[in-house]
């Protein structure tokens, strides 16, 4: 940055030096006249507070995301029979929160239960010794039939109606 005092760094900045010099006041660094000269360090020290004072350090765990689309439609006008162009535009808004970095999406301590337990392992059963080693094969899984959807019934045909009678003279 050009400026080398608080007034050429006011002017820079397009704010009045007495503003610039409470703000300077207010992070720390020891200026109290238009003149005195500012350093690179004491312009980081201001930008530091300012940025702790208006919250711009945190950061974002939200974003949304906007998009439009415009597209054109023509059609024919049903009165005049002439052309016309209709512009559409559509707009799209999302957002994407950002979970915790550190934290599992369940609940820590269930997840933390569960890594620390040792998972029990079945002992293997023994197997008997005068079955053959082709019985003890596990018996083929039962076939699933698929089931057929139920068909629709017919519409009922509404019943002819018959014609009043007419009244007697």
């Amino acid at each position: 940055m050009a400026a080398n005092n608080v007034a050429d760094f006011a002017a820079e900045l397009k704010i009045t030096s007495t503003h610039l010099l409470e703000q300077l006041k207010a992070a720390g660094v020891t200026k109290t006249r238009e003149a005195d000269p500012l350093t690179e360090h004491d312009k980081e020290q201001l930008l530091q507070h300012l940025q702790r004072a208006h919250g711009s350090r945190d950061q974002k765990t939200k974003i949304t995301l906007v998009r439009k689309q415009t597209t054109e439609i023509k059609t024919a006008d049903a009165a005049t029979g002439r052309a016309r162009t209709i512009q559409v535009e559509v707009k799209k808004k999302r957002t994407f929160v950002k979970n915790d970095a550190g934290k599992p999406v369940g609940e820590p301590e269930a997840v933390e239960a569960a890594v620390a337990a040792p998972i029990p392992t079945p002992a293997p059963a023994p197997a008997p010794a005068s079955v053959p080693a082709q019985a003890a094969v596990a018996p083929p899984a039962p076939v699933v039939a698929p089931v057929p959807e139920p068909l629709a019934a017919p519409e009922p045909t509404p019943a002819p109606v018959a014609a009043a009678p007419e009244p007697e003279p």
